[in-house]
């Protein structure tokens, strides 16, 4: 799959997300680190760590871009997608390193694992629709 290599993550001093084209990271003497986005030449924003994450290439049902560390849920397709997932189902997009692909993990059942690209038999990003992210909507990761 080709796709677009863009990142984000939360700049907690303007309080938005920022998009760019790098992500990196600096660790210092002391230990401590800090994640940087760089939008542009001159443009190189602080980010939570924790709210970083890269494009997966997709977009869900309504055409929003879904980025690594978000919440998505099935909202359409058939009524049972395969191993069990029901229209309803939530799930954490996250990149595989093993498998050098993104998956969607079902925050219910963590047995449950997902891939993104249909060819891998997945469920289509068409299917699907954001709901949040793990950064700002931790209530969305609660077991009911």
């Amino acid at each position: 799959m080709n796709r677009e290599i863009k990142f984000r993550g939360y700049n907690e001093f303007e309080k938005r997300w920022v998009y760019g084209y790098g992500l990196h990271q600096s660790i210092f003497i002391d230990g401590s680190s800090n994640a940087y986005v760089t939008a542009g030449i001159r443009e190189v924003f602080i980010v939570d760590k924790e709210s970083a994450g890269q494009y997966t290439g997709c977009k869900d049902a309504n055409d929003k871009e879904i980025y690594e560390g978000d919440i998505v849920e099935i909202v359409d397709g058939p009524t049972l997608h395969p191993d069990n997932c029901y229209i309803g189902t939530k799930f954490k997009v996250f990149y595989n390193q093993e498998s050098c692909s993104f998956m969607m993990k079902d925050i219910y059942d963590e047995d449950n694992t997902q891939y993104f690209d249909l060819d891998l038999g997945g469920i289509p990003p068409k299917y699907l629709e954001v709901i949040g992210n793990i950064y700002e909507n931790k209530e969305l990761l609660e077991v009911e």
